[in-house]
């Protein structure tokens, strides 16, 4: 008999059918998070991507890469980014249907881990950075995308979360953490990431792209935040 899925499971299950659909332009460059992403990810990296989707993101770095290692808890999303690795004929690409305490997820096993748009989706995200820096070797880095959607953005962003806000407290989508940009901090801080990069990604938009180092004796305020 299969395990029984988790609500958050079959609520991720039901949008990978819409989840990233195709554009206008097939062949498009980088998004801007991918630019920024790039300077911090060398050739010989391993990398983790953790809520991988349908591994769109992982497929565009693999050639920069030794190997990439994408979980998702959807079992629907693991299969689509499956069937797109082996289309595109991807061999260092490897999917699978896990969360980020899973035991088959070795201490000090990757170079950079990815966590786009994850950590305000979840319920414990300081556990998940704890987890986060056991996983990643020494002077290896966390590259996040994160909406601090307490920070003060546009009205229409107010809205928007204001929306979101009531529509999680009635279970109708996931938990959010809405948190500010000092609480993100603070939460990586005490688990051993050091913020090295925060940047606004649009203004107004409270989304931010964030970077944050396993390391030992960087000053907790040597950080680039525009």
């Amino acid at each position: 008999m299969e395990p029984r899925r988790s609500k958050a499971e079959k609520f991720w299950d039901r949008l990978a059918r819409v989840w990233d659909e195709p554009t206008d332009e097939p062949g498009q460059t980088d998004t801007k998070v991918l630019v920024k992403a790039r300077p911090y990810i060398k050739a010989t990296d391993t990398v983790l991507d953790y809520g991988c989707a349908k591994g769109s993101v992982d497929l565009k770095l693999a050639p920069a890469v030794k190997a990439i290692h994408g979980i998702d808890i959807s079992s629907k999303m693991i299969a689509a980014a499956r069937e797109a690795a082996e289309a595109g004929k991807v061999a260092n690409v490897f999917f699978t249907k896990a969360t980020i305490f899973d035991e088959s997820l070795e201490r000090e096993s990757f170079d950079v881990v990815l966590a786009f748009n994850i950590f305000h989706l979840l319920e414990d995200a300081p556990k998940a950075l704890l987890r986060i820096d056991e996983l990643l070797k020494p002077g290896g880095c966390l590259i996040s995308v994160m909406p601090c959607s307490a920070e003060k953005g546009t009205v229409r962003v107010r809205s928007v979360m204001l929306l979101v806000s009531v529509a999680s407290t009635l279970g109708l989508i996931p938990y959010v953490w809405r948190c500010t940009v000092a609480e993100l901090r603070e939460s990586m801080n005490a688990a051993g990431l050091v913020t090295t990069e925060i940047e606004e990604l649009a203004r107004g938009t409270s989304e931010y792209f964030v970077v944050a180092t396993k390391t030992q004796g960087l000053d907790y305020n040597d950080v680039k935040y525009t």
